[in-house]
């Protein structure tokens, strides 16, 4: 099995198109990266993520660099419709495609070996984005003895079950 290191193939991809465009920045955070990125196809997902660089480069080129004027198709990146979206998207144009032949195909290769990386980082970002839940926490105890406690909102206790490690019962408001 092949290990493909996500965020160096990230790292090279960035670098390299801070080369081209003459930008000196950080690269961005991974879930800006994968913003809207569809991991079903890792060709289209690695599109997506160029797109999204792209995007960042664009924002960041100085405004003593001859790319400040430039639009975005000098870029490579260019407004879309897809199959039925009623909302058009950036998307890489075809000369973009065959220039960055090599860069796409090093993401997809780390898209590929990386879904589960991907999938959990999504996750993540989902619970991040989502309101607390309404309403103080609340103590529930096991069935140990002594009793382990944790502070947990009603209404995740009310939608799932947080089972002790040690006793393996679940935790119960008082």
């Amino acid at each position: 099995m092949i290990t493909v290191d996500l965020y160096e193939s990230l790292h090279h991809v960035w670098d390299a198109l801070c080369t081209r465009y003459d930008v000196s920045c950080e690269l961005p955070p991974i879930s800006s990266l994968l913003e809207r990125v569809d991991i079903s196809t890792s060709d289209l997902a690695a599109q997506c993520v160029l797109v999204n660089m792209l995007s960042d480069i664009m924002e960041s080129v100085g405004r003593f660099s001859p790319w400040y004027k430039r639009p975005a198709s000098a870029f490579g990146v260019m407004l879309q419709r897809r199959g039925g979206q009623r909302r058009p998207e950036w998307g890489l144009t075809s000369a973009a495609c065959d220039t960055y032949a090599a860069l796409l195909g090093q993401l997809a290769t780390a898209i590929e070996h990386n879904v589960g990386v991907i999938l959990a980082t999504q996750f993540v970002d989902d619970l991040d984005q989502r309101p607390a839940p309404d309403g103080p926490c609340r103590t529930a105890a096991c069935c140990c003895r002594p009793p382990r406690m944790i502070l947990v909102y009603h209404a995740v206790t009310a939608d799932a079950e947080i089972i002790c490690n040690a006793c393996q019962q679940p935790f119960q408001e008082r």
